[in-house]
């Protein structure tokens, strides 16, 4: 019995994805796309000064996840992300 459901369970590091497996200027530019897209749906409709301010805010959206992922990124790289850490040493 014991046979029959170890073949259910799947091998260890077979059906796992590789951890990295995406390039960070790949997944950076994929959000930026996303954004500029968001944007341009965002700019469509409504008076002129309302169709600047969401874009303008979607633009900055965009700007902020881009600049925070990049962030995270150096992070995980083991990269510090601010100087303080220096001082208090």
């Amino acid at each position: 019995m014991a046979g029959k459901d170890a073949a259910v369970l799947p091998r260890p590091g077979r059906d796992r994805v590789r951890s990295g497996s995406r390039s960070p200027v790949a997944v950076l530019t994929v959000m930026a796309a996303e954004g500029a897209a968001f944007a341009v749906l965002a700019g469509l409709d409504g008076s002129a000064a309302w169709r600047v301010a969401r874009v303008l805010v979607a633009v900055a959206v965009t700007a902020l996840a881009v600049w925070f992922t990049g962030r995270t990124e150096r992070a995980g790289r083991g990269r510090r992300l601010c100087c303080s850490a220096s001082r208090a040493a």
